[in-house]
């Protein structure tokens, strides 16, 4: 359903399967999921953010823009970042392979340039390890990244985070 459809209390809650819901994606990812929630940017388009694995090599954050308001059909469009650095420590610690759970949303003002600035959160997957934790259990490898993003333009370019800062999130 789409927002236009939406009415009263049962809103969203009648759902149709419809299949494959990406279209397409990049050969080289091995692994992709956890969709963060859609959203539709100020060109009007629909997009969402995935968490993605190239083995061995990076964890990405892929950005997903839908064919039309139904949100039956996405196709990829760039990974608005890409993190490939070891985190944890002692036992724990391991090659970030994918996020886990990203989510990605605005804060402030649109800029001049059109940029606005942005905030991804997602905890680590490590390479072979699943999610990293303490010895203590509890999840340490929440982390955000803030910088400017702007949807990308017509012919495709463009739609990455530029980054100003990132760090442990802290509850």
């Amino acid at each position: 359903a789409d927002r236009a459809s939406c009415a009263g209390p049962t809103c969203l809650s009648n759902w149709t399967k419809v299949g494959p819901v990406l279209a397409s994606q990049p050969k080289e990812f091995g692994r992709i999921g956890d969709p963060a929630r859609p959203w539709k940017a100020r060109d009007g388009r629909w997009y969402q953010v995935l968490g993605a694995a190239v083995k061995g090599v990076a964890g990405h954050a892929a950005l997903y823009r839908a064919r039309d308001a139904t949100l039956t059909k996405m196709d990829f469009v760039t990974s608005i970042l890409v993190e490939n650095q070891t985190v944890g420590f002692g036992e724990n610690k391991g090659f970030f392979d994918m996020f886990e759970c990203p989510d990605f949303f605005p804060l402030g003002p649109i800029q001049p340039d059109g940029s606005q600035k942005h905030v991804f959160i997602s905890s680590a997957y490590l390479q072979g390890g699943g999610p990293l934790y303490t010895a203590d259990g509890y999840h340490n490898a929440v982390t955000f990244w803030l910088g400017d993003w702007a949807p990308p333009a017509a012919d495709g370019s463009g739609g990455q985070l530029r980054l100003d800062s990132s760090g442990p999130v802290d509850w």
